[in-house]
C-alpha cells in the first residue's frame, strides 16, 4: 500500500495503512498518523498557505467550516483521511494567532465567529471603528452606507458587510429592527427608537 502524502486521521484511514504510520498526533477532535513528525509540519504550512489564500484574495471572512472548503480545493490530493484534519489544523493556526476571530451575527441572529488573517486585522478593526463612529454621529445606517463606508477590500462581498454590521450588533454597540432571517438591512444605535 502506498503511504499517504498527508497525515490521515486513524479513525478514517484503513487498520493496514495505520500501522505503517510511525509518527502519531492529536489533531483537533481527531487522533492523526503519518509517515514523521516533519509530515505534520508541512501539512500545517499547505493549510496555512490555502488559509491566507483563501482569505485574503479578495479579503474574505468565513465561518470555519467554509473555510476547510476553501482550504480543501487548494490542496492537490487530499484524502478524505486527511481531509477531515483541517478543521483541527485551521484552530491551531488560530491558537497560534495566524488566522483570527470575529464575533457576529447571522442574518438569523444567531452568534457565530467569522475566521480572518491577522494579516488583515488592521484593516477589519479599523472598518469596525469607523463604522461604529458614523453610527454615533448618524444614529442609524443601513446595509448600502455600510458597503460605502468600508473600504473596497471588505466591501467587495456583501457578506463581509452583513458580518461587519453584525459584529457591531454582536458587541452590543448597536440593534436592528430585522426579523431573523431577513439580515441587517439597517442598524441604529441601542437607545435610538426608530422613526416611523
Amino acid at each position: 500500500m502506498k503511504p499517504p502524502k498527508h497525515p490521515v486521521a486513524v479513525s478514517r484511514a484503513s487498520v493496514r495503512l495505520v500501522r505503517e504510520l510511525p509518527a502519531e498526533r492529536k489533531v483537533g477532535k481527531f487522533l492523526a498518523r503519518a509517515l514523521s513528525d516533519e509530515s505534520f509540519e508541512r501539512f500545517q504550512e499547505l493549510v496555512l498557505d490555502a488559509a491566507l489564500t483563501s482569505l485574503e484574495n479578495p479579503l474574505r471572512l468565513l465561518t470555519l467550516p467554509h473555510l476547510c472548503n476553501a482550504v480543501a480545493t487548494r490542496i492537490p490530493y487530499l484524502e478524505d483521511a486527511s481531509r477531515v484534519l483541517l478543521e483541527g489544523f485551521s484552530l491551531e493556526l488560530v491558537s497560534q494567532g495566524k488566522l483570527l476571530r470575529l464575533g457576529t451575527l447571522s442574518r438569523e441572529l444567531e452568534p457565530y465567529q467569522a475566521l480572518y488573517s491577522s494579516r488583515c486585522q488592521p484593516l477589519v478593526l479599523d472598518s469596525l471603528k469607523s463604522l461604529y463612529e458614523v453610527l454615533c454621529s448618524e444614529t442609524a445606517i443601513s446595509s448600502q452606507q455600510a458597503a460605502h463606508l468600508l473600504p473596497s477590500e471588505l466591501s467587495a462581498r456583501n457578506q463581509n458587510v452583513q458580518i461587519a454590521l453584525g459584529a457591531l450588533v454582536y458587541r452590543g454597540f448597536a440593534t436592528t429592527d430585522a426579523a431573523p432571517g431577513v439580515g441587517f438591512e439597517t442598524i441604529r444605535l441601542p437607545h435610538v427608537t426608530p422613526q416611523l
